[in-house]
This record gives C-alpha cells, sequence and structure tokens, in this order.
C-alpha cells in the first residue's frame, strides 16, 4: 500500500499544471470529490494500492480525445524546426548557411517585437 502525500500529488501533474481524468479514476475519486475545495487534503494520508499509483503516474501524460492538450509551438521553434528541415534538405556552402542563419535569427527577432504590439 502508499500513502498518498501532498508532494506525490503535485509532482505528478500535467504539463498544464492539472490532474486528468484518467488519474482521477486511477485512485477512485469521484466526480464529486473532484469539484469539493479540499479535495486534496481529503486524499493526502489515504492508502492506495501500488497499482493505482503506478496509473495515477503513468496518466499524467494521457488526455481524452476531447480536448486537445498539445503543446503549441512557440514562434522561435518554429522557425528552428524549419529552419532544420530546410538545412537537411538543401546543401549551401557555409555563406549561404550563415545567411539563412541570420534569417532566421532576424525572423525570430520581427516576430517578438509583433507580439508585443498586438
Amino acid at each position: 500500500m502508499f500513502q498518498i502525500t501532498e508532494k506525490w500529488i503535485n509532482e505528478n501533474r500535467t504539463a498544464n499544471g492539472g490532474w486528468t481524468n484518467a488519474q482521477w479514476e486511477a485512485i477512485g475519486a469521484t466526480s464529486k470529490l473532484r469539484r469539493q475545495s479540499g479535495w486534496k487534503k481529503f486524499l493526502i494520508g489515504g492508502y492506495i494500492t501500488e497499482a493505482q499509483k503506478l496509473a495515477f503516474e503513468e496518466c499524467s501524460s494521457t488526455y481524452s480525445k476531447r480536448t486537445p492538450r498539445d503543446r503549441k509551438e512557440t514562434a522561435d521553434e518554429v522557425v528552428d524546426r524549419v529552419l532544420a528541415e530546410f538545412q537537411d534538405k538543401v546543401s549551401m556552402s557555409d555563406s549561404e548557411n550563415d545567411a539563412i542563419e541570420y534569417f532566421a535569427a532576424r525572423l525570430k527577432s520581427e516576430l517578438k517585437v509583433a507580439k508585443l504590439r498586438v
């Protein structure tokens, strides 16, 4: 048996900072309990099986089909990804490669400025 601690609950949050329905189901938490304030205090100190513990930990990256949770790429990540794909497909001289990397850096800078204006 595993005793639930606040540290363990918090360590197994999703990337978005919450918990998934699959995690709630793994430890037997009802939807009524989830909606109540103080749900965490209610669970802390309780015991679950090792199987429930493992399921709760593994389900922190499992999302329902109706709520997309894929993290969106930042503008910098998109530029880096496209640049890497381009460089893999096209052979360039060092000076051409430097020019493309300069352009990518400039594009990132302009995107940040544009984001500030919005």
